[in-house]
């Protein structure tokens, strides 16, 4: 099984295979990671935000995933 990564385009998130990595940037995806970003959520909605905001997102009932 190959290891799986997060990708974002700022709206839409996927978990890909590493091998797709590539060809997911060439159509404007991104690792948030690559970029000091994360993905929370709260079981309602999924957001993307910069890791300086995740102690007080965690706070509010997020959570980082």
């Amino acid at each position: 099984m190959s290891d799986l990564v997060t990708v974002s385009n700022g709206i839409h998130f996927y978990r890909i295979p590493t091998g797709q990595l590539a060809r997911a940037t060439s159509s404007g995806f991104y690792r948030p990671s690559d970029r000091q970003r994360t993905i929370i959520s709260d079981g309602v909605q999924i957001l993307e935000i910069s890791l300086t905001d995740l102690a007080s997102a965690v706070n509010d009932g997020f959570r980082d995933v």
